[in-house]
């Protein structure tokens, strides 16, 4: 049986896609080596890029309210994006850092200041890599070795494997996502809508 792509894996799949040879641990220090550093460095970038768009793993659907302590609503740094029903709007609010702590800030009236609950409309967390979906961690390794092998290594047949990659990958777990039943979840790159999941309409940004 295959298990579940770990990190140690993930690292090893990016070092791989390179020439590299693999490593045996992970601790996030210089023991570690450059290239592996470098490769867990990309992975975590890439997994908090992909994750900021907003999949079915990792996005809260609303009204959810936001309620101030101290007149002050705070932000937890897991907390990659929050949607706004007025998002466009000039009244509305938006993250911003207060003394190192993430807040939200009222665009409007210019403070941190804020003495009612906030209704929005989700959330979008960043997931450890424990918590991700098989698909999305599959994503997420070949992206990264995609994106090791462009600014690292000169070779374009390599460059175009590991492109080859990315794009399975991508289709797989946009295949999960639109299984699923959220209603509604945008992104930057791409959107789409899902009504019990089935997809009704989905456009991608390429």
């Amino acid at each position: 049986m295959v298990a579940r792509t770990t990190k140690l894996v993930a690292v090893n799949m990016i070092l791989s896609a390179a020439g590299e040879l693999p490593v045996t641990a992970i601790t996030g220090t210089v023991s570690d080596g450059a290239d592996s550093l470098l490769a867990q460095n990309i992975l975590e970038e890439t997994s908090n890029n992909i994750q900021t768009i907003g999949w079915y793993f990792n996005t809260r659907i609303g009204p959810i309210d936001l309620v101030p302590a101290a007149s002050k609503i705070t932000i937890a740094d897991t907390i990659l994006r929050i949607e706004f029903y007025n998002y466009n709007d000039l009244t509305g609010y938006t993250i911003r850092d207060d003394a190192s702590v993430n807040r939200l800030y009222d665009l409007k009236n210019q403070t941190f200041t804020i003495t009612t609950t906030i209704s929005v409309k989700s959330i979008i967390d960043l997931v450890q890599w424990i918590d991700l979906p098989e698909a999305a961690r599959q994503y997420i390794a070949k992206k990264a070795s995609r994106i090791f092998v462009d600014r690292h290594v000169s070779d374009p047949n390599l460059a175009r494997l590991t492109r080859q990659d990315e794009a399975e990958a991508m289709a797989l777990l946009m295949r999960e996502q639109t299984q699923t039943s959220n209603p509604r979840v945008f992104g930057p790159d791409m959107a789409w809508i899902v009504d019990r999941g089935k997809p009704l309409d989905w456009v991608t940004n390429a």
